[in-house]
């Protein structure tokens, strides 16, 4: 496959992606290509990545408005709202 792209957003999903890939060769044995799970199993897993994902997006919210409120306490924190 030859790349063509040179932006740097695109080489660093492209780079995760084949990492994740890598994780799961090794955590299952299998390439997501060879991987033989009914279709049933894979909508179960793109539902449960999509609620993870809600989740995610959900608290990536509330810390942006807790920021943005001036309320933000987290300890890890180095932005300038924090209390």
């Amino acid at each position: 496959m030859k790349i063509n792209t040179t932006d740097p957003i695109v080489l660093r999903v492209m780079q995760m992606l084949d990492s994740r890939s890598t994780v799961g060769l090794e955590k299952y044995g299998v390439s997501l290509y060879d991987d033989e799970r009914a279709f049933g199993d894979w909508c179960d897993m793109a539902i449960e990545e999509a609620l993870d994902k809600a989740n995610y997006l959900m608290k990536i919210k509330d810390e942006w408005e807790a920021i943005e409120e001036g309320l933000h306490s987290c300890d890890k924190c180095t932005c300038e709202k924090k209390i």
